[in-house]
């Protein structure tokens, strides 16, 4: 059964770098929510990202080198 829904996925994410059909669209944008759904939810903030709020940062902070 997985491979069932390894091959059906697979499918409906061959269009997805350059969609064309109204299908392939759909498919990108229902990812993209599920994506976003997932990384605004509390699993996916603290659980998979690890976030701790705001909080102290303890130790020296290296910065950001933007050059």
């Amino acid at each position: 059964m997985p491979d069932q829904r390894i091959a059906v996925l697979s499918r409906m994410a061959a269009g997805e770098a350059a969609p064309k059909t109204p299908l392939e669209h759909f498919f990108k944008e229902l990812k993209r929510g599920a994506v976003r759904a997932y990384y605004t939810s509390k699993i996916g903030i603290h659980v998979d990202q690890e976030y701790q709020g705001n909080v102290y940062q303890r130790g020296e902070f290296a910065g950001f080198d933007a050059t």
